[in-house]
């Protein structure tokens, strides 16, 4: 019955079935005769033009003609508490955004109530990355529609140059494999394998250290009993920082990466470096900049026997506090999920479905299957302040490598840091 549906339409017919068995079909009866004069109109930061040049095709047999506004992602929540206060500005009737940003959004959106959306089916439907996100005590803060999670690129040509049968699943393999293939004269390097160690030439930096935190067990914002509270300290953490800030530490021997590199991007698709971590949405981007290399895509190294773990943006959709019609978001909701073309879409885009059971991990698609297992035990963490966490993970890398501070001290200075946001 669903082999044809797309992961969009699957995750978006998710929320409506559920919507719908919490009480509120009722609101499905939105009057037809309206949807020739109705708009909706979207937020959102996301960086996917395919999916709203989509939406915004004119199709007279819906609920309304669909205007996405989009904002940059650096600038989205100022920009959004500015236009949610004036009077001149029509209030959204969706936001579609990275979970992360959630506690950012704060009462500007409205909880769904556990008697919409209960607990066992909401733990039934999603991945449990994105319940982790979204439980509060009484509702969930969003519907999440997408995962885009954290992957290892490598480089064919070098894996094959160098004799390594296929990428690395465990950290020490990394380490192993870094170790005995990077070529270093004193501090100059003359081959990059990994770039790892530091955080402002490597792309999607904080990302790769919270999943390495994530695969220990430690999340830098979460609730405990209830109260957000920082915890990046322990020895757990410890561990996890020496081993990041080592690939560029000069005295260790991983040590394959410096400040002299543009970044790690940059050096990936110049053939300089054997691996890459980005994410899984950005495929496409990475390819185009060099179309003649071969890439290889696999799940995030992991710990062994550990919790398994990557990092990932969960993509999902918010009500807002002020929309005056929930109804015609739903109907709307349910629309889109009835579009077959829309499989083509969520392909382009490189996401995966955030419903657990809907999620295809055997894919003929090399991209595309490591996308969706991985998406299956990826999380994330609520950053309060984007721009602000990523300021004092970068500040962490720099006091434990350039100013002397000791691991400990460091992790200390940087969850009281992620404190202060919360205070």
């Amino acid at each position: 019955m669903f082999k044809n549906l797309s992961i969009f339409q699957i995750a978006i017919l998710a929320f409506f079935l559920i919507v719908a068995a919490g009480g509120l079909i009722a609101f499905i009866t939105y009057q037809a005769g309206q949807s020739g004069t109705s708009s909706i109109i979207i937020w959102s930061d996301v960086d996917a033009p395919e999916l709203w040049s989509y939406l915004e095709e004119e199709r007279p047999d819906w609920v309304g003609q669909v205007e996405v506004i989009e904002y940059d992602s650096d600038t989205f929540i100022d920009s959004l508490y500015r236009n949610l206060s004036s009077q001149s500005i029509q209030t959204p009737d969706l936001i579609i955004t990275d979970s992360a940003n959630q506690y950012a959004l704060g009462d500007r959106t409205q909880l769904l109530s556990f008697e919409t959306l209960p607990i066992a089916q909401f733990q039934e439907v999603y991945i449990s990355g994105a319940f982790d996100l979204h439980y509060r005590d009484q509702g969930f803060t969003a519907i999440p529609l997408f995962v885009d999670p954290l992957i290892l690129y490598s480089n064919q040509r070098l894996l094959n140059s160098f004799g390594i049968a296929q990428p690395p699943q465990y950290w020490d393999q990394v380490s192993n494999i870094t170790n005995q293939y990077a070529k270093r004269r004193g501090t100059a390097i003359d081959q990059v394998i990994i770039p790892l160690g530091l955080a402002d030439n490597v792309v999607e930096a904080e990302s790769i250290f919270s999943a390495m935190l994530g695969q220990v067990g430690v999340k830098p914002i979460g609730y405990e009993s209830g109260r957000l509270r920082a915890n990046a300290t322990g020895p757990e953490s410890v561990q996890v920082l020496t081993y990041y800030t080592d690939f560029a530490n000069t005295n260790s021997g991983v040590y394959n990466w410096n400040a002299n590199f543009t970044n790690s991007r940059d050096t990936f698709v110049a053939e300089e470096s054997l691996f890459y971590f980005d994410l899984a949405s950005r495929s496409n981007e990475v390819q185009q900049l060099n179309p003649n290399m071969a890439i290889e895509y696999s799940e995030l190294p992991q710990i062994r026997d550990s919790i398994k773990y990557t990092d990932a943006k969960i993509i999902s959709a918010f009500m807002p506090a002020q929309s005056s019609d929930i109804a015609k978001s739903i109907t709307y909701l349910n629309e889109i999920s009835t579009d077959e073309n829309v499989i083509e879409l969520a392909n382009s885009v490189g996401l995966s479905s955030a419903k657990r059971n809907q999620v295809d991990t055997n894919r003929q698609d090399q991209l595309q299957r490591v996308a969706n297992r991985s998406a299956l035990y990826a999380g994330s963490w609520l950053r309060l302040d984007p721009a602000e966490t990523k300021a004092f993970f970068a500040d962490l890398i720099v006091n434990v490598l350039y100013r002397g501070e000791g691991v400990s001290t460091s992790l200390s200075n940087y969850t009281q840091d992620l404190q202060g946001l919360i205070n």
